[in-house]
């Protein structure tokens, strides 16, 4: 199954929240989202890159994931590193971050003129 229209508008609502509110520099879909193997109960896996991560910064995104969730009714789980945490430490080469680059499908990009566009799968 893939994401349905409800769905895809609540992420990209999402999207420029964390773009907006939280200066994202990258959005990632992965898991079975990314592998077009949704199920009735599956999630919404994200990898979300913030200029800065702290404990407030995660609580206020939490809750906006929420909102997105009643809007598309599925849930939102969204992981949040530093760009230097994803390139400059051993977590670049974990498990979690190798799946991520391999079946991940990038949402969203900042590239020079701010915008990269939407994956194409989801």
């Amino acid at each position: 199954m893939r994401l349905n229209d409800t769905e895809r508008r609540a992420l990209a609502d999402l999207i420029a929240t964390l773009r907006s509110d939280f200066s994202a520099s990258r959005v990632v879909l992965y898991g079975s989202a990314a592998c077009d193997q949704l199920q009735e109960g599956s999630d919404t896996d994200l990898l979300v890159v913030l200029p800065k991560v702290s404990w407030e910064i995660e609580k206020q995104i939490v809750e906006r994931c929420f909102q997105a969730e009643l809007k598309c009714n599925r849930v939102i789980s969204a992981a949040f590193f530093t760009n230097d945490e994803l390139t400059g430490t051993p977590l670049r080469a974990s498990p979690f971050v190798l799946n991520v680059h391999r079946e991940g499908i990038e949402l969203w990009q900042k590239t020079c003129d701010g915008w990269n566009g939407t994956g194409a799968r989801p």
